[in-house]
């Protein structure tokens, strides 16, 4: 049974991807507005594409393992949403109350707060949502604070529209296209203090939050030429919705065109905000302290989600407290060690991602992980 203007498919929700404990993944719900009963298998072909290009876009695609994906079964009691824009315009009740914004007839929202009542009456595990939108106009969005992604399905670029809304609602990056604020001309190459609290976009030329990744040579702001490679990091005039004394790391990106991949300040900022919500290894191995005998050999491990340039480090503290490094790797590897004499003793393994997309020292160090074991040795 429904309330109101929805219904439920025979489950509420069912798990698409599961990657493992809720407690350690990024759980992302996916939801539909405007899809009736009839229109419940488009609406499941919809929330598969999206998953897929989900999966196949970077860094998302090496994070793979850090999430889990979620379809909530909702109904819309009719085919549809509210559209002013069109003429006559048109009304529907749709389950979530998505509509297109006054400030564009591109910019799709929605209530956010009665998506996530929906998505809580359906039982899903979710800390992100986003929702697919049944609409014949081209559009997307999210609201100003950035919480949940609405896209149009009837769109050629559908599912990387909704990528892109999940850059401002996972992410929380913002966009770095132009044309939607009045362009200020005196502002034209100022560095300003910058208040912007994003990732990728700033007031200041001179000190970008994006400053760990420019060389001595990067001129700054940073002239377009020809010669000027996508992925190249400099300081480019235009983002923010306004051409002038607003910056954006690349000459394009994800977050200024949908064709685009994600640049490389903006996939550091997906690794930092994956690592708000996970950590590196579900559990060790062996799970509890250890009791063993003098020269008996024990293994030790780690369950981790992803072991390529996990940077790992054992070390052994002896029963004076001095630590000694006994193995350490560029990607995950697993421990055996003899204990030469009886005492009490600490196993310390020390996780790290060390991922080449990675470049902040301290979201480097955000990544740490520690696993001890006690060991008694008889």
């Amino acid at each position: 049974m429904g309330i109101g203007r929805y219904d439920w498919g025979e489950n509420k929700f069912d798990t698409l991807v599961d990657n493992g404990d809720p407690a350690n993944r990024v759980d992302v719900a996916i939801l539909g507005d405007g899809y009736s009963a009839a229109e419940m298998p488009l609406y499941y072909e919809d929330v598969d594409k999206i998953i897929s290009c989900f999966l196949e876009t970077e860094p998302m695609k090496s994070y793979a393992k850090h999430f889990n994906f979620h379809r909530v079964n909702v109904i819309s009691k009719q085919s549809g949403i509210d559209d002013k824009y069109q003429k006559p315009p048109v009304k529907f009740k749709s389950a979530l109350g998505a509509h297109f914004s006054f400030i564009s007839p591109r910019r799709l929202v929605g209530w956010d707060w009665r998506t996530k009542q929906v998505a809580r009456r359906a039982g899903v595990p979710f800390d992100h949502l986003l929702v697919t939108v049944n609409t014949p106009r081209r559009g997307g969005a999210t609201r100003f604070w950035l919480d949940v992604g609405y896209a149009s399905r009837n769109s050629s670029d559908f599912p990387r529209i909704m990528i892109h809304e999940a850059g401002h609602a996972i992410a929380k990056l913002i966009d770095e296209y132009t044309g939607e604020i009045p362009d200020i001309k005196f502002l034209d190459g100022k560095s300003l203090p910058n208040v912007l609290p994003f990732a990728n976009a700033s007031l200041s030329w001179r000190k970008p939050p994006w400053e760990h990744w420019l060389t001595d040579e990067v001129e700054r702001p940073t002239p377009r030429t020809d010669e000027t490679q996508l992925d190249e990091v400099g300081v480019f005039k235009g983002a923010f919705y306004t051409k002038y004394g607003t910056y954006r790391p690349t000459i394009d990106c994800m977050m200024r065109r949908h064709s685009q991949e994600f640049c490389p300040v903006c996939r550091e900022q997906w690794i930092k905000r994956i690592y708000k919500m996970t950590v590196i290894a579900d559990s060790r191995t062996p799970d509890q302290d250890l009791e063993t005998t003098v020269g008996e050999l024990l293994s030790f491990s780690a369950e981790t989600l992803r072991t390529e340039h996990i940077h790992t480090k054992w070390a052994i503290r002896d029963q004076q407290g001095n630590w000694q490094i006994k193995q350490e790797t560029d990607s995950f590897a697993p421990f055996a060690y003899k204990f030469p004499h009886a005492g009490r003793w600490t196993v310390e393994c020390v996780l790290e991602d060390h991922n080449p997309m990675l470049k902040k020292p301290s979201l480097i160090q955000g990544t740490r992980q520690k696993l001890r074991w006690m060991v008694l040795v008889r």
